[in-house]
């Protein structure tokens, strides 16, 4: 089993700590068996957007409710939900899966004004695991390195800040719907500086023949379904970019006239810094956008480091897999 990596440390030190799993965002369908409710519930703000009708989020808690002919959807963070809190971020066990289906009802019994009776069903559960590193360098050559994965049946969209760093990884199906999910939870949350916290996704989505009760979702093998998700991406053919690559790569464009030498000679002594000190030496404004052009060659910086100092990125991802399982 090939095992995928970013060089930058080596496997005896370990630099990361496995964090909570759980459930992130959800979605839930109500089917009002009142005819009157659709129209109780219409008379909320509202913009109607791509075919549905989209209530406005009085209640402030990032949780979206919308009305699709006559079905309604509530969809958002399982933590705010239960909460009441927009900020709430942390993962939630399944057994939450229910009393968050209450709290939507009630979420979408204050728009109507009106009780809401008749079936729901769970339309969506983000399954998620994060990861705290100890060097920030690692959590981003992490998320670099799954930018660089390509596994089989999905798309790989990357999202990068404005220095070049990765921040989301989004892979979807070939027709472009999302899922899995890597993103740095710091960044996104505001609670952490970029690479110290990763959040790892797997967003399953349920059709109507799939339907399933919130009641029931503590008696499904989460751990398995995770697993079965995470294993396209553990066994990934191994990522490197190592410096010798990275300098027959910037020659070639010199000879292809699409670089100058003298910026080339800049960026290989960037190189060469990079492959005996790491990125310590840019951390300063002009550091990273040193950085940032290397990247605009192609070159992904976190790799340009001693190769005997790496990430095991499919290592971290079993890791994962078992502690969904109530492993380590």
């Amino acid at each position: 089993m090939a095992l995928l990596t970013a060089n930058l440390r080596s496997e005896s030190e370990r630099c990361w700590t496995h964090g909570a799993h759980g459930l992130d965002s959800v979605a839930y369908r109500f089917r009002p068996n009142q005819p009157a409710f659709v129209d109780e519930l219409l008379r909320h703000p509202h913009r109607e957007s791509g075919g549905k009708i989209l209530l406005d989020d009085s209640a402030g808690i990032g949780v979206r409710v919308a009305v699709l002919g006559s079905v309604v959807r509530v969809e958002g963070r399982l933590d705010p939900l239960l909460t009441g809190y927009p900020e709430a971020c942390e993962l939630r066990p399944p057994a939450d899966a229910e009393p968050g289906e209450r709290a939507a009802r009630r979420l979408v019994e204050r728009y109507a004004g009106t009780r809401l009776t008749g079936d729901s069903e769970v339309a969506r559960l983000d399954l998620a695991h994060e990861l705290s590193f100890d060097d920030p360098a690692d959590g981003l050559a992490f998320l670099a390195t799954a930018a660089a994965m390509l596994p089989p049946r999905r798309k790989t969209d990357a999202y990068r800040a404005s220095d070049g760093t990765v921040e989301t990884v989004y892979f979807r199906t070939p027709k472009g719907a999302v899922r899995e999910r890597f993103y740095d939870k710091g960044v996104e949350s505001g609670s952490d500086p970029p690479g110290l916290r990763v959040r790892i996704e797997a967003q399953r989505r349920f059709p109507k023949n799939q339907a399933m009760t919130a009641a029931t979702v503590p008696a499904l093998d989460l751990p398995r379904l995770y697993g079965a998700t995470m294993e396209r991406y553990a066994v990934a053919e191994t990522v490197s970019v190592g410096r010798d690559q990275a300098v027959s790569q910037l020659l070639g464009r010199v000879a292809r006239d699409e670089l100058s030498m003298v910026k080339a000679r800049g960026l290989l002594g960037d190189l060469a810094i990079l492959a005996e000190f790491g990125r310590a030496p840019y951390a300063d404004s002009t550091g990273r956008r040193r950085l940032a052009e290397l990247r605009k060659q192609g070159i992904t910086p976190e790799a340009i480091v001693p190769p005997e100092r790496v990430i095991p990125v499919g290592r971290l991802l079993r890791e994962s897999v078992d502690a969904w399982a109530g492993g380590a």
